[in-house]
Protein backbone atom coordinates (compact mmCIF):
# COMPACT_ATOMS: atom_id res chain seq x y z
CA UNK A 1 0.00 0.00 0.00
CA UNK A 2 0.87 3.34 -0.64
CA UNK A 3 -0.07 6.97 -0.31
CA UNK A 4 -0.48 9.41 -2.58
CA UNK A 5 -2.64 13.00 -2.70
CA UNK A 6 -3.69 15.71 -5.11
CA UNK A 7 -4.38 19.24 -4.20
CA UNK A 8 -5.95 21.35 -6.70
CA UNK A 9 -6.52 25.17 -6.17
CA UNK A 10 -6.76 27.92 -8.83
CA UNK A 11 -3.21 28.92 -8.62
CA UNK A 12 -2.22 25.13 -10.04
CA UNK A 13 -2.34 21.70 -9.26
CA UNK A 14 0.11 19.82 -6.36
CA UNK A 15 1.13 15.71 -7.00
CA UNK A 16 2.79 13.91 -4.18
CA UNK A 17 3.44 10.42 -3.06
CA UNK A 18 5.54 8.49 -1.05
CA UNK A 19 8.66 6.19 -2.08
CA UNK A 20 8.20 2.76 -0.34
CA UNK A 21 8.09 -0.22 -1.71
CA UNK A 22 6.80 -3.52 -0.08
CA UNK A 23 6.65 -6.86 -1.12
CA UNK A 24 4.88 -9.91 0.25
CA UNK A 25 6.81 -13.03 0.09
CA UNK A 26 4.72 -16.36 0.73
CA UNK A 27 6.27 -19.97 2.25
CA UNK A 28 5.93 -23.58 1.86
CA UNK A 29 2.18 -24.05 2.39
CA UNK A 30 1.79 -26.76 5.68
CA UNK A 31 -0.63 -29.43 6.19
CA UNK A 32 -2.43 -29.50 9.11
CA UNK A 33 -3.93 -32.73 9.44
CA UNK A 34 -7.84 -33.00 10.01
CA UNK A 35 -9.10 -34.05 13.84
CA UNK A 36 -12.03 -35.76 15.08
CA UNK A 37 -13.53 -31.73 15.71
CA UNK A 38 -11.46 -30.17 12.30
CA UNK A 39 -11.35 -30.49 9.31
CA UNK A 40 -7.70 -30.52 7.39
CA UNK A 41 -6.54 -26.82 6.65
CA UNK A 42 -3.45 -25.38 4.76
CA UNK A 43 -1.42 -22.72 6.62
CA UNK A 44 -0.10 -20.50 3.89
CA UNK A 45 2.96 -18.10 5.49
CA UNK A 46 2.92 -14.72 4.39
CA UNK A 47 6.40 -12.50 5.22
CA UNK A 48 5.22 -8.74 4.44
CA UNK A 49 8.36 -6.49 3.96
CA UNK A 50 10.17 -3.42 3.14
CA UNK A 51 11.58 -3.86 -0.73
CA UNK A 52 12.72 -0.19 -1.46
CA UNK A 53 12.51 3.63 -0.26
CA UNK A 54 13.46 4.94 -3.44
CA UNK A 55 9.91 3.52 -5.53
CA UNK A 56 8.94 6.94 -8.20
CA UNK A 57 5.25 7.31 -7.76
CA UNK A 58 5.04 10.41 -9.53
CA UNK A 59 5.59 11.20 -12.98
CA UNK A 60 5.82 13.90 -15.46
CA UNK A 61 4.57 13.44 -19.41
CA UNK A 62 6.77 15.92 -20.31
CA UNK A 63 4.88 15.92 -23.71
CA UNK A 64 1.93 17.51 -22.45
CA UNK A 65 3.14 18.42 -18.90
CA UNK A 66 0.67 15.73 -17.38
CA UNK A 67 1.32 14.18 -14.03
CA UNK A 68 0.33 10.72 -12.92
CA UNK A 69 0.99 9.39 -9.44
CA UNK A 70 -0.08 6.01 -8.67
CA UNK A 71 -0.52 3.41 -5.52
CA UNK A 72 -1.19 -0.02 -5.03
CA UNK A 73 0.55 -2.85 -7.40
CA UNK A 74 3.84 -1.28 -8.28
CA UNK A 75 4.98 -3.89 -10.86
CA UNK A 76 2.97 -4.29 -14.29
CA UNK A 77 3.70 -6.93 -16.87
CA UNK A 78 7.19 -7.33 -15.24
CA UNK A 79 8.42 -3.38 -15.15
CA UNK A 80 7.72 -0.77 -12.76
CA UNK A 81 5.43 1.51 -12.83
CA UNK A 82 7.77 4.56 -13.51
CA UNK A 83 9.11 2.38 -16.92
CA UNK A 84 5.66 1.28 -17.43
CA UNK A 85 4.70 4.76 -18.01
CA UNK A 86 7.47 6.01 -20.00
CA UNK A 87 6.46 3.18 -22.48
CA UNK A 88 2.87 4.46 -22.34
CA UNK A 89 4.31 7.87 -22.91
CA UNK A 90 6.45 6.90 -25.68
CA UNK A 91 3.57 4.52 -27.43
CA UNK A 92 0.01 6.26 -26.92
CA UNK A 93 0.41 10.41 -26.19
CA UNK A 94 1.33 12.74 -28.50
CA UNK A 95 1.91 16.34 -28.13
CA UNK A 96 -1.58 17.58 -29.09
CA UNK A 97 -3.34 15.16 -26.52
CA UNK A 98 -5.53 16.82 -23.49
CA UNK A 99 -5.05 15.48 -20.22
CA UNK A 100 -8.04 13.88 -20.69
CA UNK A 101 -7.25 11.91 -23.82
CA UNK A 102 -4.51 11.21 -21.41
CA UNK A 103 -6.12 10.02 -19.01
CA UNK A 104 -8.62 7.77 -21.28
CA UNK A 105 -5.59 5.94 -23.20
CA UNK A 106 -3.85 5.19 -19.84
CA UNK A 107 -7.02 3.45 -18.53
CA UNK A 108 -7.12 1.82 -21.85
CA UNK A 109 -3.42 0.57 -22.00
CA UNK A 110 -3.43 -0.73 -18.20
CA UNK A 111 -4.67 -3.72 -18.43
CA UNK A 112 -4.31 -5.20 -14.87
CA UNK A 113 -6.96 -3.72 -11.88
CA UNK A 114 -4.75 -3.57 -8.78
CA UNK A 115 -3.00 0.01 -9.55
CA UNK A 116 -4.86 3.03 -8.74
CA UNK A 117 -3.65 6.50 -11.12
CA UNK A 118 -4.11 9.97 -10.59
CA UNK A 119 -4.17 12.09 -14.10
CA UNK A 120 -3.46 16.04 -13.99
CA UNK A 121 -3.10 18.92 -16.05
CA UNK A 122 -3.94 22.16 -17.91
CA UNK A 123 -5.62 22.41 -21.24
CA UNK A 124 -6.15 25.99 -22.68
CA UNK A 125 -5.71 26.95 -18.73
CA UNK A 126 -8.40 24.83 -17.79
CA UNK A 127 -7.14 22.10 -14.89
CA UNK A 128 -8.48 18.91 -14.84
CA UNK A 129 -7.75 16.06 -12.60
CA UNK A 130 -8.61 13.10 -13.46
CA UNK A 131 -8.82 9.59 -11.05
CA UNK A 132 -8.46 6.01 -13.24
CA UNK A 133 -9.02 2.88 -11.59
CA UNK A 134 -10.24 -0.39 -13.07
CA UNK A 135 -11.45 1.35 -16.52
CA UNK A 136 -13.22 3.59 -14.40
CA UNK A 137 -12.30 7.76 -15.57
CA UNK A 138 -13.72 10.47 -13.51
CA UNK A 139 -12.71 13.65 -12.86
CA UNK A 140 -12.67 15.17 -9.90
CA UNK A 141 -12.39 18.85 -9.66
CA UNK A 142 -15.59 19.25 -11.53
CA UNK A 143 -19.26 19.51 -10.02
CA UNK A 144 -21.16 16.05 -10.79
CA UNK A 145 -24.25 18.27 -9.81
CA UNK A 146 -26.01 21.38 -11.95
CA UNK A 147 -25.80 24.25 -9.96
CA UNK A 148 -27.20 28.07 -10.16
CA UNK A 149 -24.46 29.70 -9.15
CA UNK A 150 -20.40 29.58 -9.05
CA UNK A 151 -19.58 26.63 -6.75
CA UNK A 152 -18.92 27.76 -3.21
CA UNK A 153 -15.14 26.74 -1.18
CA UNK A 154 -17.68 23.97 0.14
CA UNK A 155 -18.36 21.92 -2.85
CA UNK A 156 -16.28 18.66 -3.88
CA UNK A 157 -16.54 15.20 -5.25
CA UNK A 158 -15.67 12.76 -2.82
CA UNK A 159 -15.26 10.12 -5.45
CA UNK A 160 -16.44 7.42 -3.27
CA UNK A 161 -19.52 5.95 -5.48
CA UNK A 162 -16.83 4.46 -8.29
CA UNK A 163 -13.60 4.59 -7.04
CA UNK A 164 -12.34 2.72 -3.82
CA UNK A 165 -9.99 3.88 -1.33
CA UNK A 166 -10.37 7.52 -2.32
CA UNK A 167 -11.08 10.62 0.03
CA UNK A 168 -11.49 14.35 0.38
CA UNK A 169 -11.92 16.66 3.34
CA UNK A 170 -15.42 16.23 4.73
CA UNK A 171 -16.10 19.68 4.36
CA UNK A 172 -16.18 20.42 0.86
CA UNK A 173 -17.80 17.38 0.12
CA UNK A 174 -21.32 18.29 -2.34
CA UNK A 175 -24.56 19.16 -0.09
CA UNK A 176 -28.07 18.87 -1.71
CA UNK A 177 -29.16 21.79 -0.88
CA UNK A 178 -26.74 23.68 -3.36
CA UNK A 179 -28.32 21.92 -6.55
CA UNK A 180 -30.30 23.16 -9.19
CA UNK A 181 -32.65 21.74 -11.91
CA UNK A 182 -30.68 24.04 -14.44
CA UNK A 183 -27.75 21.99 -16.32
CA UNK A 184 -24.96 24.25 -17.04
CA UNK A 185 -23.03 24.70 -20.62
CA UNK A 186 -19.72 23.91 -19.21
CA UNK A 187 -18.65 21.99 -16.28
CA UNK A 188 -18.13 24.22 -13.03
CA UNK A 189 -14.77 23.39 -11.99
CA UNK A 190 -14.40 23.37 -7.94
CA UNK A 191 -11.03 23.51 -5.48
CA UNK A 192 -10.08 20.55 -3.13
CA UNK A 193 -7.82 17.75 -2.44
CA UNK A 194 -8.33 13.64 -2.75
CA UNK A 195 -6.03 11.38 -1.72
CA UNK A 196 -5.87 7.06 -2.69
CA UNK A 197 -3.86 4.69 -0.63
CA UNK A 198 -3.27 3.90 2.83
CA UNK A 199 -5.81 6.57 3.85
CA UNK A 200 -6.21 6.30 7.84
CA UNK A 201 -4.35 8.67 9.37
CA UNK A 202 -5.93 11.89 6.81
CA UNK A 203 -8.98 10.47 7.90
CA UNK A 204 -8.38 10.77 11.46
CA UNK A 205 -6.55 14.03 11.17
CA UNK A 206 -8.82 15.89 8.41
CA UNK A 207 -12.36 14.42 8.28
CA UNK A 208 -12.81 13.99 11.49
CA UNK A 209 -14.70 16.38 13.65
CA UNK A 210 -13.97 19.22 13.73
CA UNK A 211 -13.66 19.48 10.18
CA UNK A 212 -10.77 21.01 8.11
CA UNK A 213 -12.01 24.34 7.00
CA UNK A 214 -9.93 25.09 4.43
CA UNK A 215 -10.68 28.24 1.82
CA UNK A 216 -9.44 26.11 -1.29
CA UNK A 217 -10.75 28.71 -4.14
CA UNK A 218 -8.12 31.47 -1.80
CA UNK A 219 -5.68 29.22 -0.68
CA UNK A 220 -2.07 30.00 -3.03
CA UNK A 221 -0.04 27.94 -4.16
CA UNK A 222 2.92 27.36 -1.20
CA UNK A 223 0.30 26.56 0.76
CA UNK A 224 -1.12 23.79 -1.41
CA UNK A 225 2.22 22.08 -1.71
CA UNK A 226 2.96 22.08 2.12
CA UNK A 227 -0.36 20.73 2.76
CA UNK A 228 -0.21 17.84 0.08
CA UNK A 229 3.25 17.34 1.87
CA UNK A 230 1.51 17.40 5.35
CA UNK A 231 -0.47 14.34 3.87
CA UNK A 232 1.77 12.51 2.77
CA UNK A 233 4.24 13.11 5.94
CA UNK A 234 1.33 12.63 8.37
CA UNK A 235 0.47 9.50 6.94
CA UNK A 236 4.52 7.74 7.26
CA UNK A 237 4.44 9.18 10.80
CA UNK A 238 1.38 7.45 11.77
CA UNK A 239 2.45 4.01 10.53
CA UNK A 240 5.56 4.82 12.35
CA UNK A 241 3.98 4.29 15.80
CA UNK A 242 1.21 1.68 14.66
CA UNK A 243 2.21 -1.83 15.99
CA UNK A 244 1.75 -2.91 12.20
CA UNK A 245 3.85 -3.02 8.83
CA UNK A 246 4.63 0.24 8.03
CA UNK A 247 3.30 0.10 4.45
CA UNK A 248 4.13 4.21 3.36
CA UNK A 249 7.36 5.98 3.77
CA UNK A 250 10.88 6.63 2.26
CA UNK A 251 11.14 10.08 0.24
CA UNK A 252 8.30 12.70 -0.56
CA UNK A 253 8.61 13.69 -3.97
CA UNK A 254 6.30 16.87 -4.77
CA UNK A 255 5.08 17.47 -9.03
CA UNK A 256 3.59 21.14 -9.13
CA UNK A 257 1.79 22.16 -12.42
CA UNK A 258 0.51 25.30 -13.02
CA UNK A 259 -1.19 27.15 -16.33
CA UNK A 260 2.45 27.49 -17.68
CA UNK A 261 4.98 25.02 -16.41
CA UNK A 262 5.02 21.67 -14.67
CA UNK A 263 8.16 21.45 -11.55
CA UNK A 264 9.66 19.25 -9.20
CA UNK A 265 9.11 20.91 -5.89
CA UNK A 266 10.93 17.80 -4.49
CA UNK A 267 12.21 14.87 -5.85
CA UNK A 268 14.44 12.16 -4.87
CA UNK A 269 16.82 12.16 -7.58
CA UNK A 270 16.42 15.54 -9.52
CA UNK A 271 16.21 17.54 -6.59
CA UNK A 272 16.65 15.51 -3.18
CA UNK A 273 16.73 17.49 -0.17
CA UNK A 274 19.34 19.38 1.02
Amino acid sequence: MSIMCCVYIPEGIVLAADSRLTRTKTGNIKEIPATETTPKTLLVPKTTYTSSDNTQKVMLIKKSNVGISFCGNAIIDGATVADFIRRFEIERVSPKDTTEQIAHALADYYKGSDTHFFVCGYDNDIPYVFDVYRKNVKRSNIADVTQRKPTAKDAADDGQEDLSETGVPENIKKKPEETAENTPSEPVVIYGATWAGQMTAITKVVNNAPYLNADWGAMPLKEAIDFAEFLIDTTIKYERFCDDIQTCGGDIDILVITKDEAFWKQHKIYNPKK
